[in-house]
């Protein structure tokens, strides 16, 4: 399944779980085409930048979500306007859109939308993530052509998942 979306989108989709304020990779898929993103298990992203750890803010609970915002603003008052900006629009992205999304956010020559589940089973929520460099991946691309394919994709997943 995600081996299919990567080689469709020509993008890396990795899965992902919380880890303190980062997302990490528990899984990754590239495509065959020559210029994808590097990124691979064990790979850290930020919880606040990036698509896959704003999937996991738009899908736990508003008690976990305002935690783990409350430790980021902590850390870098400075920068919390805008990583403020940027959680809000994603949680709106996520619940008119069914994903988030980072355009350059996370990192300016990388795009990226995510879809986020609950395994449940006592299992932390997950999120699955389609990115790349932005020269190959275009914000209207990932919107139009592969956000439906994500999302087939976790649901997909969630319904293999025993409840």
């Amino acid at each position: 399944m995600m081996q299919e979306l990567a080689n469709f989108s020509g993008a890396s989709v990795s899965l992902g779980l919380r880890d303190k304020l980062s997302m990490i990779y528990v899984e990754n898929c590239r495509s065959s085409a020559a210029l994808t993103l590097t990124l691979d298990v064990g790979s850290r992203l930020p919880l606040a930048a990036s698509a896959i750890g704003r999937a996991w803010l738009a899908a736990v609970p508003d008690v976990q979500r305002q935690e783990a915002l409350s430790q980021i603003h902590e850390l870098d008052h400075l920068a919390w306007p805008g990583i403020q900006a940027g959680v809000e629009k994603a949680l709106e992205d996520y619940r008119t859109l069914g994903v988030t999304c980072s355009f350059g956010d996370w990192n300016k020559e990388v795009n990226g939308i995510a879809r986020a589940f609950d395994p449940g089973n006592g299992l932390p929520v997950m999120a699955v993530n389609v990115g790349g460099p932005s020269y190959n991946l275009s914000p209207e691309f990932l919107l139009k052509e592969v956000r439906p394919r994500l999302l087939e994709v976790v649901r997909s997943i969630e319904d293999a998942l025993p409840r």
